[in-house]
């Protein structure tokens, strides 16, 4: 793909080691084996789900006690989506960390983050900027 041009975006647990060549990276972590410390600092993001008002906790723990990218998004898991302590848990990290680390969203599906909060930073180069731009960048919406 990158040799006609296009920007190759992965979206990986992080658990096995990322060759290079990726415009962008994001890292999923799962619990049923750990991302790789050098994943984490690939990561042009990651996307944490949050099933319990503690996964934030133990996800930090588990990497070692910070997140190296600078965009992590907190996911309530689907069937969590409407549980009061999860959403709460979240929307009071996203206060604590700000909008530059920390942002909230729902996915709809898989491929379509959803945020809750103003747009990071550092947004990848296939993120809409209106609903005007959305047709014509959007990939999903293309096919």
């Amino acid at each position: 793909m990158a040799s006609v041009g296009l920007k190759v975006h992965l979206e990986t647990c992080g658990a096995y080691a990322i060759a290079p060549g990726f415009a962008w990276v994001t890292v999923s972590p799962k619990w049923a084996k750990l991302p790789l410390a050098e994943s984490l600092a690939r990561a042009d993001e990651v996307k944490l789900i949050v099933e319990a008002p503690d996964s934030i906790t133990r996800w930090t723990e588990a990497v070692g006690g910070k997140w190296v990218s600078p965009n992590v998004w907190l996911h309530p898991e689907w069937s969590r989506r409407a549980d009061p302590a999860v959403l709460r848990t979240i929307t009071e990290q996203v206060k604590q960390v700000g909008r530059l680390t920390g942002r909230a969203g729902r996915s709809i599906s898989p491929m379509r983050p959803m945020p809750w909060t103003p747009a990071p930073v550092r947004q990848p180069p296939w993120v809409a900027t209106s609903a005007r731009d959305s047709e014509e960048v959007d990939p999903v919406r293309r096919s």
